[in-house]
């Protein structure tokens, strides 16, 4: 993932980034963007979107946007590398969701579908409802079990943001 445009360089309209997937990559999980559109340019290869249910595979030089508040996921189904650009319209503060997942990511601290243990990711869903939430269980679920386990997370030293990690490129001290 590369940051193409931050929040900063664009007075917060939107965040801009790269991401080049390998093949058979999961992406992220059924989720939501409240208050935000996503839209996905394909740059090179070919990536699966799944919007309400409904899947779609675009192809190089193709575009679709996600509107507010519509469940979607997506991930590369095929044998070849996909390189794509995505845009997140308003920028809110997503770029920290994408900083704080791609660290703990790179440091083996997700699941195969990318996913961190469930303490991790309830802080981090807790600190960023605002912006992403996961479309199961639902969302009335959520919020009660992300008050009583997000606290937890933090007392065991789990961070909804991981400064040094985003800035340096350093491991995040994370506890297990």
């Amino acid at each position: 993932m590369t940051f193409l445009e931050r929040s900063a360089d664009t007075g917060g309209e939107y965040v801009l980034i790269e991401i080049v997937e390998s093949q058979h990559a999961q992406g992220p999980p059924l989720h939501i963007h409240p208050k935000q559109s996503e839209t996905f340019e394909i740059d090179d290869g070919r990536r699966n979107l799944e919007v309400d249910s409904e899947e779609w595979i675009f192809e190089e030089g193709e575009l679709a946007t996600v509107p507010p508040g519509r469940p979607h996921r997506y991930w590369n189904g095929s044998d070849e590398q996909v390189r794509a650009t995505i845009e997140l319209r308003p920028a809110g503060n997503f770029e920290m969701v994408l900083e704080t997942t791609a660290g703990l990511a790179a440091v083996g601290k997700v699941n195969a579908a990318g996913v961190p243990n469930l303490l991790q990711t309830a802080v981090i869903l807790q600190q960023y409802w605002d912006v992403f939430r996961l479309v199961g269980p639902p969302q009335w679920r959520q919020k009660p079990l992300f008050a009583v386990l997000a606290p937890v997370g933090r007392m065991l030293g789990y961070r909804p943001y991981y400064r040094d990690a985003a800035l340096t490129g350093s491991e995040p001290e994370i506890n297990e």
